[in-house]
């Protein structure tokens, strides 16, 4: 629940490559960081 972009969630997870935290997530979460936050995170709570 941020507004922080994937890129500095990653980076801040020690994740050197973002599309590699991207990989990660989508495997555990069953769907990518964005459509995570347009579906059930921070986009939701916006809208």
């Amino acid at each position: 629940m941020t507004n922080k972009t994937v890129k500095e969630i990653a980076y801040e997870l020690g994740y050197d490559d973002e599309h590699y935290f991207s990989r990660f997530f989508k495997t555990n979460a069953d769907v990518s960081p964005q459509i995570y936050r347009e579906t059930l995170g921070f986009g939701k709570m916006e809208a």
